[in-house]
């Protein structure tokens, strides 16, 4: 009788565990894209190197750019993107987002998020998380910069350090890349970049 009073305990805290992050997350991602939307206005001048099926806002916040969504992203771009950035920077972030976009990141980050909230309990579970979410960004930095010379490295590291400087509209959510976009990431990001080069 104690042994199963034990599992009934464990298997509550579990549940309640599951439970718990499934709605944090999907309340966050609810509240931050409605917030985006609220925030954002269509893009006229839709660029020629992003797929048409994409659909480009820009957002009156100052933020950084970010691909929201799960089945259907959009990419949502700061109103000061030619500001922040040079045409080679923007031409190269644009190509980072296209790699996230093509690849269906969105879809894998939410089933990743789901195994993550069976497993919550284990610390390795998290650890196992963020190393994907990394490895994301990293192998979408390769496929921009593959075959780039070493200025376009060094102007995309610069793009980066921007970005890090710019909050993110959805910190907490993390059903967008820019959460793996804070300032250690992309000190991260500009070192990889460094040593693949």
């Amino acid at each position: 009788v104690e042994q199963w009073q034990l599992q009934d305990v464990l298997l509550t805290i579990w549940l309640l565990g599951f439970i718990g992050l499934c709605s944090y997350w999907f309340l966050g991602y609810w509240l931050v894209k409605r917030n985006t939307l609220a925030q954002s206005t269509p893009e006229g001048a839709h660029y020629k190197s992003l797929p048409e099926q994409l659909i480009v806002r820009r957002n009156t916040a100052n933020t950084s750019p970010v691909l929201i969504g799960i089945y259907s992203p959009m990419l949502v771009l700061p109103q000061a993107f030619e500001t922040l950035f040079s045409k080679e920077q923007q031409q190269l972030i644009l190509e980072h987002e296209i790699c996230h976009y093509q690849r269906g990141d969105s879809i894998w980050n939410t089933l990743a998020l789901l195994i993550l909230a069976v497993f919550w309990f284990h610390p390795l579970a998290w650890l196992a998380f963020y190393t994907f979410r990394q490895d994301q960004e990293l192998s979408c930095d390769d496929f921009v910069l593959a075959r780039k010379h070493r200025s376009s490295r060094i102007s995309y590291s610069k793009a980066l350090l921007v970005a890090a400087g710019q909050p993110s509209p959805m910190a907490f959510a993390q059903l967008s890349f820019k959460k793996y976009g804070d300032k250690q990431s992309m000190l991260e990001r500009i070192k990889h970049i460094q040593t693949a080069g």
